[in-house]
């Protein structure tokens, strides 16, 4: 066998020998060589190293063409880089071999602009759907498309989701539901991303419950360090929106901490953090909270004005528990604000109801009503769900009787938990 590798040669090698003893004899023996040797090839050695008595030639066809699909993608996505007009046929004029490779860059890159431009995401996303369908069967075979197709539209879902039109996401996702259908046996380890993308649409329709056992059920296949910190950092969400669980929900956003690549993905790295900041906070670890808020402020200098919020909030929540009253309203303010004119009701209506709680507790009860009073008129303004008006709705009405208790603002919570 040749010593200088190339994953086109380790193809040939492959189609050559079929499968078994034979198969699992010439891994063995591109293991064996120097690591000067393999090259080209250092992205296919891990399907060697996790099941070399098992690979095959399908298996070395996907793994490279899949990176070296994706390679080609940051490619064409560079800035300045010619991808106008129609570009799908731009695309189709790449390799047919690159195209499953191609479609999962897309869909990565819808991702990971959804927060920011929904609509450019599922442009990508209906992009990497369209691709898919032409994507070459002669060897992957038509149940792998059915899966990348699965893949595809959970992207459409999460564009959907992030535009706030939540009946067109679940619609998309019935269509994830359709092609997993036709697809299994799954064969490209799609799955774990796809139910990432379940998870997220699940949390913003409040189901919280089901979306925990979708994130447990993404564990358990055992993704990539980067999926698994996703999945990581959406349960100790799902624990806290469940109430009550903060000290179970601190333990999988430390793992996640220790996964992700801040480089990689500095969206997710801050979100982690701010739910770490938030976590010690109510757990009356203050000290350990303060501990984090130089670095989150840092890492929040890259990120979206709406995470930078969370920050602000969570700031807010740690000055109060630390008595610095002053400091806490002032921040409870600027994030009210901020979610407001972002749109943002349920936030600006759970920011609202810690706030009351501060101004109560300092016997405002004048302010609470103000506070109150001028939420629910933006809230009219911007015709937001009904539950959350109901919620602040409480609290005036409550002001108004002279009964403004922490049961009555805890009910209001519960309201807004449950709309």
């Amino acid at each position: 066998m040749s010593r200088s590798l190339t994953p086109e040669g380790l193809i040939r090698l492959f189609s050559r020998v079929g499968s078994g003893g034979q198969a699992e004899s010439l891994a063995r023996d591109i293991l064996a060589l120097s690591p000067e040797s393999h090259g080209k090839c250092q992205h296919i050695l891990p399907l060697f190293e996790n099941r070399a008595e098992a690979v095959t030639l399908w298996d070395v066809y996907m793994v490279h063409y899949r990176h070296a699909g994706k390679e080609r993608w940051q490619e064409l996505a560079q800035p300045g880089e010619a991808f106008g007009g129609n570009r799908l046929s731009r695309l189709t004029a790449e390799p047919e071999s690159l195209r499953w490779g191609l479609v999962e860059g897309l869909c990565e890159t819808s991702r990971r602009c959804a927060a920011q431009d929904p609509d450019e995401a599922l442009k990508v996303a209906e992009l990497a759907r369209d691709l898919a369908r032409l994507t070459p069967v002669n060897i992957a075979g038509e149940r792998a498309r059915e899966e990348l197709l699965a893949l595809t539209w959970a992207c459409v879902a999460n564009a959907y989701r992030h535009a706030d039109c939540l009946d067109r996401a679940r619609a998309a996702m019935r269509e994830v539901d359709h092609h997993l259908g036709e697809a299994r046996p799954l064969l490209l380890g799609l799955l774990p991303s796809i139910l990432s993308f379940r998870v997220s649409l699940e949390f913003s329709e409040r189901r919280y419950k089901e979306a925990l056992v979708t994130v447990k059920e993404g564990l358990a296949l055992y993704p990539g360090a980067a999926l698994r910190a996703r999945l990581l950092v959406q349960q100790g969400n799902l624990f806290v929106s469940i109430g009550g669980r903060a000290a179970e929900a601190l333990a999988p956003i430390q793992q996640a901490m220790l996964l992700i690549d801040r480089e990689k993905e500095p969206r997710l790295w801050f979100a982690a953090v701010v739910q770490q900041l938030l976590l010690l906070t109510e757990l009356g670890r203050f000290d350990e909270a303060e501990g984090l808020v130089p670095e989150a402020r840092v890492g929040g200098r890259g990120v979206i004005p709406v995470d930078a919020l969370r920050l602000q909030w969570a700031e807010a929540r740690l000055a109060f528990g630390s008595s610095k009253l002053d400091h806490a309203e002032t921040l409870y303010r600027k994030a009210r604000e901020g979610f407001l004119n972002h749109g943002l009701a349920y936030c600006a209506a759970l920011v609202t109801l810690e706030f009351c709680r501060l101004l109560m507790e300092q016997g405002r009860l004048d302010e609470v009503k103000v506070q109150a009073t001028s939420t629910l008129a933006e809230f009219d303004r911007q015709k937001v769900h009904p539950e959350f008006v109901s919620a602040l709705a409480l609290v005036e009405q409550a002001v108004l009787g002279q009964n403004l208790t922490l049961e009555v603002l805890a009910k209001a919570r519960t309201l807004l938990h449950h709309s």
